[in-house]
């Protein structure tokens, strides 16, 4: 993913690739899938579904900390 910033959950140790385009707009990819992630891992892969709150609380922190850019929104983002 262009601009991401690598991450791994401070739960599971899953892998993500994060974009964040503001505080509350966030593009997360899982490089290998969200099967080992004890949040997700029941549910179906889909695309753009599910949230894991250990992540997204790890995310946010590590945007308010600065670790993780805001980037400039392009089309189709």
């Amino acid at each position: 993913m262009l601009d991401a910033t690598a991450l791994a959950c401070p739960r599971c140790d899953s892998c993500v690739e994060v974009t964040k385009y503001s505080r509350e707009h966030t593009i997360t990819r899982w490089a290998d899938g969200h099967a080992s992630c004890p949040e997700l891992g029941v549910e179906p892969a889909r695309f753009a579904t599910g949230r894991c709150e250990t992540l997204t609380a790890a995310v946010r922190a590590a945007f308010d900390d600065g670790l993780i850019d805001a980037r400039e929104r392009v089309p189709g983002t």
